[in-house]
């Protein structure tokens, strides 16, 4: 087995262990928020939702948003913020959101903060 083989093994295990923990902390996320687990799964459904559970009711239709290129951005921004600031943190925790995205969605999904409902 030559030197790159065992790396590629190496790279795609990792890979293959965090999108499974990833996918582990979105299903707990849309527990805590109130939304049954297997919905964070469906592909378009579960930016629709986190649109209605984030923003408010009826503004699921806001998820097309984030199909326009740079519109798309910033608005999958402002729904991470709002994600962070429905469990009680704020800019600081979005900032280590984005850079550190495992390990701040396992403390959403699988630590103590519980989700809050910001919309009213």
């Amino acid at each position: 087995m030559a030197y790159g083989d065992s790396s590629g093994f190496i790279i795609i295990s990792l890979s293959i262990i965090l999108i499974i923990f990833s996918c582990i902390c979105w299903y707990k996320i849309f527990e805590k928020m109130g939304i049954e687990g297997w919905k964070a799964f469906i592909p378009v459904y579960d930016i629709y939702l986190m649109c209605e559970y984030l923003i408010g009711a009826h503004k699921g239709w806001m998820c097309v948003l984030t199909f326009i290129p740079i519109v798309g951005t910033i608005f999958t921004l402002y729904l991470y913020f709002k994600l962070c600031q429905s469990f009680g943190y704020g800019l600081m925790f979005l900032i280590g959101f984005l850079v550190l995205n495992p390990i701040f969605i396992g403390v959403l999904g699988l630590g103590d903060c519980y989700y809050s409902d910001m919309t009213s």
